[in-house]
């Protein structure tokens, strides 16, 4: 093996396979004559060094280094024949002897390949052996090349160009002697980060970016010859020239004087185009562009429409087609990473978690609200009298419990339907602006602006556009004035809702795009109605007959039946003169809601078997009613979805108290709720069940359901206020109570079994 042995520490102090041959002739000229001819330099260089490559590889370094658009540093005297130009011996002296600076390139050019290279042989050597087992992407940030030498940024700052081709060069090095080896830049460094207006200004054009934007849309990925090898019919010899348009140029004219060239060889490369987004008016969108050799599964899934990711690279200018004088910002991608959804909880202090968790326990043993109330009743706290309306977007901000060997997720999608003006808006709004991961589409959302879209192009491609429910995956989209959507988005929005997913079936292109968003639409009835005098007949027949068809993907409908406006207005009107005219203070602040829903979020329950034998002697009962009480088959609480969404509820009401298992009261609950919403809906006839009627339906003598309630408040008044944080002895608690005893007995043992309170030792009882 010669002096560039694989891997041998020299390989990275020296210089790529260009250079290699350079140097080599500049020393062997005496020795091998010149000109030299391409056949006796390439059988004299494979035998110094075991090159191993081919011919028209070799002639391709060769070429490389005599052609006038490359490096000019040969000249061809002759046919075939190569000698080396006094700029070529300038350069191989410079590259001979490292005390002097490298013709035709920016000062410190050299040192800072040197110092990457010898990096890479040292210290990253270990980092270089990983990536080869691994994906076979060595990925170097720039805050690594700052450890390397501090100067490097400031360096590659002011000559941006020459430092993407100093990397081309140390990646031809890694690919000559280490094959599949790709090295790649990813601008990690603060300093270079840019929102999308910043990346579009000119003045930007030719400097390193990093963007956290949102894939938007995609276009179908491309291949394209970027450079063609050509042998002259003449001669023999080997050109290659770029290629820049759809069809193959050969070179001009041989040295030989020839013009007649064979075709060799074609190198490719593939080409993706994206359009980056942050889905705000004021930003237009980012062309994009991935150019790579090979571009992986991986890197296509990565910018599927709908994808947060961080993108590096540089700005470049395109003329536009219509004024050449005019350029276009397009960012050529270095690097990228794929995002996870951005948490809030990341940004909160364990101090203020810890506080909230207090908050929640508080709330959970007062006799007069407890957390989840308090959280719904925070929901845009200067609309007034909109408890229920509030819950039921609540539950869905919040969600069940996701279970995969069931088939279930944790989307509680819920619908609004009410007359118009009545605040539904505000609330999705006040949704979007407090909480992460939600999104707003009203009627004016088009199949781009709510599902997503398949545009054709002019060059006969196509163009996947993503919308505001694949931005929304995994997270909450709020849609307003569900009833004026169109039908053919709807119908996704449909699919999506039951299957996490929903296809694009256009331009002969079938796409499956993610969709697993939480719903909360809102719409109008299809007539006003009013209320006061009742002139109507079964509410829930006066839904838009486009959301007809989504009654069974909604855990919660709930009809608003308008209110007494003087009593809203008595209300509110109290509300500003107590607060000085500021928002009313109920509820929950943002700042603990945001806390809360994340805490709330992270819990996943177990149903308890009280809680499901509740649940499930509600389903028997709620059967018989509607059959007593002949309500049509459509309405009849017999689907096993509506179980599942019985279930789901309950989990969320044990989410809510941050418990790790759905007890009965978290049953009772969901319950009430659900059957709040189907009364309002006229789903139920007579009026919503209660707690307490629930808590009945687990009594086996129904006429003392009044009493056993009356029992169980009692028990908890007695601990709340003459036990206060101690414990206190249960016989103690029976004797001071004038009730039966089984039935004091029997409430304690409720209770403890609802999670409101525990048994610290034998004989005693705790509020939790």
């Amino acid at each position: 093996m010669g002096p560039w042995a694989f891997l041998s520490e020299e390989v990275w102090r020296t210089m790529n396979r260009q250079d290699q041959f350079l140097t080599w002739f500049y020393e062997k000229q005496d020795e091998i004559g010149s000109p030299a001819s391409l056949s006796d330099l390439y059988e004299k260089f494979r035998e110094d060094h075991n090159y191993e490559g081919s011919k028209p590889a070799f002639s391709k370094i060769v070429r490389k280094l005599e052609s006038k658009d490359e490096r000019n540093l040969l000249d061809k005297p002759e046919r075939g024949h190569y000698e080396i130009n006094e700029r070529g011996e300038n350069v191989a002296e410079t590259l001979l002897n490292p005390d002097e600076q490298e013709v035709s390139k920016p000062e410190g050019y050299k040192d800072i390949r040197s110092d990457i290279k010898n990096y890479l042989s040292l210290e990253g050597r270990e980092k270089v052996s990983q990536a080869l087992l691994d994906d076979g992407v060595y990925e170097l940030s720039l805050s690594e090349l700052e450890s390397i030498r501090f100067e490097i940024l400031d360096w590659a700052e002011e000559n941006t160009d020459e430092f993407i081709d100093l990397l081309d060069e140390i990646e031809k090095d890694l690919s000559d002697n280490l094959p599949g080896l790709t090295l790649e830049l990813d601008v990690d460094v603060d300093y270079y980060e840019k929102t999308i207006s910043e990346a579009r200004d000119n003045r930007n054009i030719g400097e390193f970016v990093t963007i956290e934007a949102m894939v938007e849309g995609e276009k179908d990925s491309y291949t394209k010859v970027v450079s063609a090898e050509f042998e002259c019919s003449k001669c023999g010899d080997l050109y290659e020239k770029e290629q820049d348009g759809d069809k193959l140029k050969s070179p001009y004219k041989c040295q030989c004087g020839s013009r007649k060239f064979d075709l060799v060889d074609r190198n490719f490369q593939d080409v993706k185009e994206i359009t980056l987004s942050t889905q705000t008016v004021e930003n237009k969108p980012l062309e994009a562009f991935i150019k790579k050799e090979n571009i992986s599964e991986d890197t296509k899934q990565a910018f599927t429409p709908g994808r947060k990711v961080r993108v590096s690279g540089v700005i470049r200018g395109v003329p536009r087609q219509n004024d050449q004088t005019e350029l276009d910002p397009v960012l050529d991608v270095m690097s990228f990473k794929r995002l996870d959804r951005k948490d809030q909880m990341q940004e909160v202090s364990q101090e203020d978690i810890e506080e909230v968790k207090e908050k929640v326990k508080v709330w959970n043993n007062s006799p007069d609200t407890y957390a989840f109330k308090e959280f719904a009743l925070g929901l845009a706290p200067h609309i007034v009298d909109a408890q229920t309306l509030k819950e039921v977007m609540g539950a869905s901000l919040i969600g069940g419990v996701e279970n995969e060997s069931r088939g279930d997720d944790d989307r509680i999608h819920s619908l609004i339907v009410a007359n118009p003006g009545l605040a539904k808006s505000d609330l999705q709004e006040y949704i979007q602006e407090t909480f992460s991961n939600t999104y707003y589409a009203d009627n004016n959302s088009t199949g781009v602006g709510l599902t997503a879209t398949v545009e054709n192009l002019d060059n006969g491609g196509y163009e996947i556009r993503a919308g505001k429910l694949v931005y929304a995956d995994q997270g909450v989209l709020s849609v307003d004035e569900m009833d004026k959507i169109g039908s053919e988005q709807l119908g996704r929005l449909n699919t999506a809702m039951e299957r996490g997913k929903f296809p694009i079936d256009k331009a002969s292109q079938n796409v499956e795009l993610n969709g697993r968003a939480t719903i909360i639409a809102t719409g109008n009835f299809t007539e006003k109605l009013d209320f006061e005098t009742g002139q109507y007949e079964e509410l829930h027949s006066y839904l838009p007959e486009m959301v007809q068809g989504f009654k069974d993907r909604f855990s919660l409908i709930y009809g608003i039946r308008q209110q007494n406006l003087s009593e809203i207005a008595n209300e509110m009107i109290q509300g500003y003169q107590e607060t000085g005219g500021s928002e009313r203070d109920e509820g929950m602040d943002k700042q603990t809601q945001v806390i809360y829903r994340g805490l709330a979020k992270e819990k996943e329950p177990v149903l308890t078997e009280d809680a499901g034998n509740l649940i499930n002697k509600f389903i028997k009962g709620n059967l018989a009613d509607a059959e007593a009480n002949n309500i049509k088959a459509e309405v009849k609480s017999e689907s096993p979805r509506m179980i599942r969404n019985l279930i789901q509820l309950t989990l969320m009401f044990a989410k809510s108290r941050l418990d790790d298992k759905a007890q009965k009261i978290d049953a009772q609950r969901a319950i009430e709720l659900f059957t709040k919403c189907r009364c309002s809906m006229d789903f139920r006839e007579g009026e919503p069940i209660t707690v307490e009627q629930i808590q009945g339906l687990d009594s086996s003598e129904s006429s003392d359901n009044t009493d056993s309630v009356q029992v169980k408040k009692g028990v908890m008044e007695l601990v709340r206020e003459k036990v206060g944080d101690s414990q206190k002895d249960e016989q103690e608690v029976i004797e001071s109570l004038d009730a039966d005893e089984e039935k004091i007995e029997e409430a304690l043992k409720s209770l403890k079994s609802e999670g409101e309170f525990f048994e610290p030792e034998p004989g005693k009882v705790a509020k939790v």
